[in-house]
C-alpha cells in the first residue's frame, strides 16, 4: 500500500509544481490510502492529539494574520490554500503527534528552502507546499521506521 501513498504523493507534486493545483479527488484518496496502509498502527488518541495541532497552528496563523493586518484575515485567501491544508489534514493518520509536528516544522522549513533555491532558476508567485511537502513525505514514509527512531531519540523515549 504504501506505493500507493507514494504514487498519490508524486501526483500531487506534479500537479501542485506544474498548474499550481490539485485535483481536490486526490485528497480524499491520500486520506484512503493512508488509513489502509497504517491502519493497524492508527491511534484515535494520536489523531486527536494531531488534529488539534494543525487546528492550533492555523489559529496561529489567522492571529499573526490578524496582528499584522490589524484586521481578522482568512489565512485562506492568500495565504494558504485549501488544497494545504486538506494535504496535511489527510496525512495525519500516518504520523504520531510527535513525529506529525517534527514532520510539519522540518517539511515547512525544507519548503521553503526548496522554494528559495528554484525561485533563483524560476520565479514563482506562490509556494507550492502541498507539492514540496508531498515530495519529502515520500522517503519520511518510506523510511518510517527510522524517521519514529529518530523522533523518539529527540524526545528521549526509549
Amino acid at each position: 500500500m504504501i506505493w500507493i501513498v507514494a504514487l498519490i504523493l508524486s501526483i500531487i507534486f506534479v500537479e501542485d509544481l506544474l498548474h499550481r493545483e490539485v485535483h481536490w479527488f486526490l485528497f480524499p484518496m491520500l486520506l484512503g490510502a493512508v488509513l489502509l496502509t497504517y491502519m493497524n498502527e492508527i491511534d484515535g488518541l494520536e489523531l486527536m492529539y494531531s488534529l488539534l495541532l494543525l487546528v492550533i497552528l492555523l489559529g496561529g496563523l489567522t492571529i499573526y494574520l490578524f496582528v499584522r493586518n490589524g484586521a481578522l484575515v482568512n489565512p485562506l485567501n492568500g495565504y494558504f490554500s485549501l488544497g494545504d491544508v486538506l494535504f496535511l489534514l489527510a496525512l495525519i493518520p500516518a504520523f504520531g503527534t510527535r513525529s506529525y509536528l517534527l514532520f510539519f516544522i522540518a517539511g515547512t522549513i525544507l519548503t521553503l528552502l526548496i522554494y528559495g533555491l528554484t525561485n533563483l532558476i524560476r520565479e514563482q508567485k506562490t509556494i507550492p507546499y502541498a507539492g514540496y511537502m508531498a515530495l519529502l513525505a515520500i522517503p519520511v514514509l518510506f523510511f518510517r521506521t527510522e524517521f519514529n527512531q529518530l523522533i523518539d531519540t529527540i524526545y528521549g523515549v526509549n
